[in-house]
Parts: C-alpha cells; structure tokens; sequence
C-alpha cells in the first residue's frame, strides 16, 4: 500500500497548493491541515500564505 507521506516532498507541496487553490471557504479548504502532525507542518505555510480571511464586525461603532 502507498502513502501520500512516501510521495516526494515537492510533489505534496504540489498537492498542498492546489487544495488552497479552490474557491472553498477557508475552514473547508484548511482541514486538510488536522490529518496529522507532518501534513500540518509542511503546509500551514502555504495553506495560509494563500488564504484570504474575510472578518466582519458582528456589532458595528
């Protein structure tokens, strides 16, 4: 059996990028990042650096 783990590091970061790439909201295109320790340490960077955060004042001034 083959492990996404055992595929080459530049070829996960690949992956990593177009998962973000989608037009999916940011918490569905980030649980990739919660399906184990070394997926969440080689990609939070780019999970992130491509994320935008939409934030809305729940209370205006």
């Amino acid at each position: 059996m083959s492990s996404f783990l055992e595929l080459p590091g530049e070829l996960r970061n690949h992956i990593y990028t177009k998962l973000v790439a989608t037009n999916r909201s940011a918490s569905k295109k980030l649980a990739f990042l919660l399906t184990c320790r070394q997926v969440h340490q080689e990609a939070w960077r780019i999970a992130w650096e491509a994320t935008t955060f939409e934030i809305n004042q729940l209370h205006p001034p």
